[in-house]
């Protein structure tokens, strides 16, 4: 469960909010049930006979069937510490009682796939590739920066050290040159692979330098390997020095040698290094990026790629609106805001990139002023995205699909913003959206090293008077204690709903819960969140931890 959503559930207490449990006042004082026996031997505690006659005697229709005698039995419920008006438990629709609980957890998500080296991926093609510069600065009579690689095609590939480096004034003239080898590498340093929407980045080192500063801006070229088999062909991929190197030129030390350039071996992004907490990503520490367009059953596809180039982690939004513009700057159609469910945000650390995918289908307003250009929403402002120098990288104009009307066209997100290398989003878990509402048992006190047990009643509150068929398709539950001290402790399991069956419309069934209270539970007020699946129908009570 997300973090802030359990902060929303405990701050939740709207005027008209029911009161999730009730005293049931079986016996004249309530007691408490931690510390109930499972099946594994624990002394069944004396007043059990005491509590079935009672609930037989109040009518409760329970059938003694319907217990796990060395749990179910434990003790009576008790007063629940929260406030408010009392509403009771809806009653359970099937004759089964309470459904005893199910020590099971969910089956483990696979294991992801080993990574691939480097020498299996095809070589990077370079029209695929962006290159940006970032962060110069003098360093021991040299001026050095940063330069990065980003892939912006949808391939993982692999990059070879490059054939040449070169830097060139504002006028274009080459002030400084690598040659035919570039020298830093080492023979086993040659290859980096580059997932796609990945990013490798080098340090560039500028040296000796004995004539007036050059004019600026200077501009980095760096050639490669065109990528086709069999030739020999080369591209050479540039990009603006973003500070000017007037005032960064490096110590002269032989007027008689040229000046020279070179690069370390490009290398993946270091992680983040943390120890501080992240703010919003800025527009001006990110560069983005469309590459080569592909169609499939009418609509057009890209992938859109954003690189932080600042110096510190920032959060990235996974879904942001994207606009599209023509080439007079109107506004044609934009993807977003985000959906439901998918506002969520995400690290992105320096160098790192982050990809998504974009749809765009069903042009049926007349002719655009071409050609399109897209920006992504960060925060208040933009950032323009660059396309690559791939031929197939200009914005498409998408057939209408719905002649003869004229609507708006369709354009958005069908997949997030996620770094190279993060599993793909779980598909929709049934427990989000299952028509249910969540009923807490009272709770009071705990013991730390001893166990909980508790009640959950599932109410069917479908708008359209459905049945649900629990014993099909039975969700996941999870439970998360927080404790003082910002102790916390959470997991899912398996919800026993073969008993359950149908629940008929409006019906409700109850499940007994066991929850462990760790050994070293700090003592005081805690809060217990139990939600179906990872999203779904909530409730929450309190309960005092004391020795």
């Amino acid at each position: 469960m997300n973090p802030d959503r359990i902060e929303v559930l405990l701050g939740r207490r709207p005027p008209d909010e029911p009161e999730y449990a009730v005293e049931l006042a079986l016996e004249p004082v309530a007691t408490n049930r931690v510390g109930a026996a499972r099946s594994s031997g624990r002394p069944m505690p004396a007043n059990i006979l005491r509590w079935a006659t009672l609930a037989v005697v109040a009518g409760l229709g329970v059938t003694l069937g319907a217990f796990t005698l060395g749990s179910r039995l434990a003790a009576p419920m008790v007063t629940s510490s929260t406030t408010g008006t009392a509403a009771a438990l809806p009653a359970p629709s099937t004759p089964l009682g309470v459904i005893p609980w199910l020590d099971a957890s969910p089956a483990p998500a696979p294991t992801p796939e080993p990574t691939v080296a480097p020498t299996a991926l095809p070589l990077c093609v370079p029209d695929d590739l962006a290159l940006v510069t970032e962060g110069w600065g003098g360093a021991t009579a040299s001026a050095a920066g940063g330069v990065t690689i980003v892939n912006v095609s949808g391939n993982p590939c692999h990059l070879e050290k490059p054939l040449a480096i070169e830097l060139d004034d504002a006028m274009g003239r080459a002030i400084a040159h690598s040659g035919p080898s570039v020298n830093g590498y080492s023979a086993n340093e040659n290859l980096v692979g580059l997932p796609a929407g990945g990013s490798a980045g080098a340090i560039v080192v500028w040296d000796n330098w004995c004539a007036s500063p050059p004019p600026v801006p200077e501009t980095l070229k760096v050639t490669l390997a065109a990528g086709t088999p069999g030739t020999t062909s080369t591209s050479t991929l540039t990009a603006r020095v973003r500070i000017s190197l007037a005032t960064l030129v490096p110590r002269c030390d032989d007027p008689a040698a040229g000046s020279s350039i070179a690069t370390l071996p490009f290398a993946a992004p270091e992680p983040s290094g943390g120890a501080y907490t992240p703010e919003s990503c800025a527009p001006q520490d990110l560069d983005a990026f469309s590459g080569p367009w592909g169609a499939s059953g009418g609509s057009s596809y890209v992938d859109l790629v954003v690189l932080n180039r600042g110096n510190l982690d920032c959060t990235f939004q996974a879904s942001p609106t994207v606009r599209l513009f023509d080439a007079n700057g109107t506004l044609v159609v934009l993807a977003g805001p985000p959906r439901p469910g998918q506002s969520s945000t995400f690290l992105l650390a320096p160098g790192w990139s982050a990809s998504a995918s974009l749809a765009f289908a069903d042009w049926c307003i007349g002719h655009p002023a071409l050609p399109f250009h897209m920006a992504i929403d960060v925060g208040p402002g933009k950032v323009a995205v660059s396309p690559v120098r791939d031929p197939n990288a200009s914005i498409p104009v998408p057939g209408c699909m719905s002649q003869p009307g004229t609507t708006p066209p369709s354009f958005n997100l069908v997949s997030p913003f996620a770094t190279p290398g993060t599993p793909e989003p779980p598909g929709p878990d049934l427990g989000d959206y299952i028509p249910l509402q969540v009923a807490i048992s009272p709770l009071s006190t705990a013991a730390p090293g001893t166990e909980l047990v508790y009640d959950v009643t599932l109410t069917n509150v479908s708008a359209y008077d459905k049945p649900i068929n629990l014993a099909a398709g039975c969700p996941d539950y999870t439970e998360s204690l927080l404790m003082s001290g910002n102790a916390t402790q959470k997991r899912t399991l398996i919800l026993n709903c073969g008993p359950a069956g149908i629940l008929a419309a409006g019906s409700s069934v109850t499940f007994e819960m066991h929850l462990a209270i760790p050994a070293t539970a700090p003592t005081g007020a805690a809060a217990l969140v139990w939600e179906l699946g990872r999203m779904g129908p909530a409730a929450k009570s309190t309960l005092t931890i004391a020795p």
